[in-house]
């Protein structure tokens, strides 16, 4: 600030002070609707000087807490008389209404929902003011009006929803149900810039608003989503979309690194562009290390809300999924924070890979996406990250599939993400059994690690068994392999690696076996879960065949050789020799799946990730308009 502003800076604290202390001692007599005549023009005149000079949020947040919420009615009737004015007013005016709805809410610090609007509005007139209001701000998100005006009126709009931890109890919400602001809050994605400057709150209004009571009643923003129809325009909201996210959890891994892993980032640089499908894989990834490796609290505001609306994208509008894979496009949390999120991914995943045109994208070999694994510190090795440039992004995916199964094999077995895991890995592997290709990838860490999963929920049989459906669980795991040993020969690369299959099979058969007798006697023995136990001894037939057709074979080469082991390369030449006795049964229904959608688990999941994201942006700072200086300068 320059010298000669400063007197006439303080001059303006003194009059905006004095004349609060004026309204909050006579409320009733500043009201803008104060029929008097004598009063009328003392008050327009008033209230115009105020909105000329410069707001001090920290004092009129004082003084509602110190005075109450008796003169808050005034502040905002005139407020909204001045939304069509200056942008001078218009920008002191929106900062002086978002003052108002952030103290309100802190005057009840639980954030628990209850009636905002009878306290922002006077009891008559709600219907016209929340109408004002909204008009209001949609014409100052206008592409036309300072950037200062658009950023100020999409940050109240978030203050206003993110008031309430719960988005269904938020008093407020209705009102955006009844004014819908869908076309002026996208309007910013039709531009680059704006998209930088605006895209944190327009995600985030989005995602939330999207939220609102959807299961209950057509919610207007997830309909407008659902009915844009016009290719380009949604291709472009996608693209500025996913860019935007891509960014911000890029900058979210860099802060990240930059700080704890410094040896390996100063050997790296994010690429400018990547795929939605890298940037989540990655994200993904850098959850499986340890939680004193990385800071908690960037990602929830910077991750949180882009994920969750492409969630809702990609749930809601299937032309959406095939502009995912066209478009341009990590996270630690608390444990709670981490499950919802995680799972969301998984979601998101499981929405994608059940299309044809995600998956034709997921196996081009053509297309190079770079793809950031962090591996998470384990008794056997440290942790460590890898870049992959190399193959398909579905190679990415099985790789990232393949971690989270061996990194997180605790009694806490988290079932639903362990679930959507092992649905990604069997959609992928759909979709390359029907379109017969021929993925070039190490399939024996594939196999190994859902061995080592089967071993380990037969390990801790009897404490899992007390928490849910054990034998349910290892039937995905079974659906997987028969498929590889019906289908295999269609889409593994060579011969060689269908051979290598056998060979893991026999040579895990003590678990194989293990897993046939717990079945068996727990559909003899307990009535509790005994369906899924009895459906895993029918699943286990070519398992089963393949072991007893090889096993003595085995045996009776090392009889006559007088040998008490064999290397796997003898074991894979008496597999070779000994198939053409082989018979198997041709089971139905392995590369089918039912479709995603949306139960009573993954809704109540919707809603804690919504107050999570709630909770990100509760302390959101208002951003004030600039200074008039005394030689006409803004600053």
């Amino acid at each position: 600030m320059a010298t000669g502003d400063k007197p006439l800076y303080k001059k303006r604290i003194t009059k905006f002070t004095q004349s609060y202390e004026r309204i909050w001692k006579k409320p009733r007599l500043y009201h803008p609707k104060n029929e008097l005549p004598s009063t009328q023009t003392q008050q327009q005149q008033f209230w115009d000087e105020l909105f000329l000079l410069k707001v001090h949020p920290d004092y009129l947040h004082t003084s509602i807490k110190k005075f109450g919420i008796e003169g808050v009615v005034a502040h905002v009737e005139a407020a909204l008389h001045l939304l069509d004015e200056s942008d001078i007013r218009v920008g002191n005016a929106l900062l002086t209404l978002g003052i108002l709805i952030k103290s309100i809410y802190h005057l009840n610090p639980s954030r628990a929902g209850y009636r905002i609007t009878h306290i922002m509005f006077a009891p008559d007139h709600t219907d016209t003011d929340s109408k004002v209001l909204f008009e209001g701000i949609e014409a100052s998100l206008q592409p036309g009006r300072a950037m200062h005006l658009r950023q100020l009126s999409l940050q109240i709009l978030v203050v206003m929803l993110a008031g309430s931890a719960n988005i269904n109890e938020n008093d407020f919400a209705d009102l955006f149900m009844q004014h819908v602001l869908f076309d002026s809050i996208c309007m910013a994605l039709k531009n680059s810039h704006d998209t930088q400057v605006l895209g944190n709150y327009i995600v985030y209004l989005l995602a939330i608003l999207c939220q609102y009571r959807r299961n209950e009643f057509p919610n207007p923003y997830l309909a407008n989503i659902q009915a844009t129809a016009d290719e380009l325009l949604l291709h472009n909201q996608l693209d500025k979309l996913t860019l935007y996210c891509t960014q911000n959890l890029s900058n979210a891994i860099l802060y990240q690194l930059s700080a704890k892993v410094n040896c390996w980032v100063s050997q790296t640089t994010l690429p400018e562009t990547s795929s939605v499908f890298s940037t989540v894989a990655t994200f993904m990834s850098d959850m499986f290390v340890s939680s004193d490796v990385f800071d908690k609290r960037v990602h929830v505001h910077r991750c949180g809300a882009p994920l969750f609306l492409l969630y809702l994208f990609a749930f809601c509008h299937t032309q959406a999924l095939t502009i995912f894979s066209h478009t341009e496009v990590l996270a630690q949390f608390d444990n709670q924070q981490m499950f919802c999120v995680l799972l969301s991914v998984l979601l998101l995943s499981s929405c994608m890979t059940q299309d044809d045109h995600i998956n034709a994208y997921l196996h081009d070999s053509n297309i190079k996406a770079p793809f950031y694994l962090r591996r998470a510190e384990m008794r056997h090795r440290g942790t460590n990250a890898e870049i992959k440039t190399q193959g398909p992004m579905a190679t990415s995916i099985f790789d990232l599939c393949i971690e989270y199964i061996i990194s997180h094999m605790t009694r806490s077995l988290e079932l639903h993400t362990y679930r959507r895991c092992l649905e990604v890995i069997h959609r992928l592997l759909c979709y390359q059994k029907n379109k017969r290709v021929r993925l070039n990838y190490d399939w024996e860490s594939l196999w190994t690690s859902l061995t080592g999963l089967l071993k380990f929920i037969i390990q801790n049989k009897e404490h899992f068994l007390a928490t849910f459906d054990v034998f349910d669980f290892i039937s995905k795991i079974i659906t997987i392999i028969n498929l590889f040993i019906t289908y295999g020969d269609t889409f593994l690369p060579d011969p060689n690696t269908y051979d290598l299959l056998y060979y893991e099979i026999i040579r895990e058969r003590k678990h194989y076996d293990t897993l046939k007798d717990l079945a068996t006697r727990h559909r003899l023995f307990h009535e509790k879960y005994a369906d899924s136990a009895a459906r895993i001894d029918t699943e286990m037939c070519n398992i089963r065949d393949i072991i007893d057709h090889f096993a003595p074979k085995i045996a009776a080469w090392l009889a006559t050789n007088k040998e008490e082991t064999l290397d796997p390369d003898r074991v894979l030449g008496i597999v070779r020799e000994n198939y053409e006795t082989l018979t198997l049964k041709l089971q139905d229904s392995l590369d089918k799946y039912d479709r995603y959608t949306e139960g009573q688990s993954q809704m109540a999941l919707m809603t804690r990730i919504s107050r999570n994201i709630n909770n990100a942006f509760a302390d959101i700072k208002l951003t004030p308009p600039p200074s008039i200086r005394s030689d006409g300068q803004t600053t």
